[in-house]
């Protein structure tokens, strides 16, 4: 390829418009951003609150998860599940940011806890015997404590 050539084939190739795929690969990126941003529910977060990771700590020993709910007024706090998780019972809290009170606690074996909205939680929890089964409860954390 002499000089001339070289010269030629550049200008050419950045005259060239995008081809349909190059543009179908941006639009599937663009639409792969936003859907990745619209899943985003509640967040998981290591204590942005002043206090609430030495709260959660103190309570439920270190090792563990706080989940705010969407309207960012309480946090689920749980012990990180380990390797031997069908043995363990762990712990979880709902804390009320306004003021750190514990608005809800209690423990599960062999399952989880999660938000189900801004004011719920499930919990379901499994049995060491499979006659017993799991059980699942849903926990308003605005109602007085049991």
């Amino acid at each position: 390829m002499n000089k001339d050539d070289h010269s030629t084939f550049l200008s050419q190739a950045g005259s060239q418009k995008p081809t349909a795929s190059l543009e179908a690969f941006t639009i599937f990126l663009l639409l792969l951003s936003m859907a990745s941003a619209g899943c985003r529910g509640s967040q998981s977060t290591q204590g942005p609150e002043p206090g609430l990771q030495e709260l959660t700590d103190e309570i439920l020993g270190p090792g563990n998860t706080i989940e705010l709910n969407d309207t960012k007024t309480f946090a689920l706090c749980e012990q990180n599940h380990s390797a031997d998780h069908a043995r363990r019972i762990y712990q979880y809290i709902v804390v009320r940011l306004e003021d750190h009170s514990i608005a809800h606690e209690g423990d599960f074996r062999m399952g989880y806890v999660k938000w189900m909205g801004p004011e719920s939680i499930e919990v379901v929890s499994g049995s060491s015997s499979a006659k017993e089964g799991s059980t699942k409860k849903i926990i308003h954390v605005t109602s007085p404590v049991e």
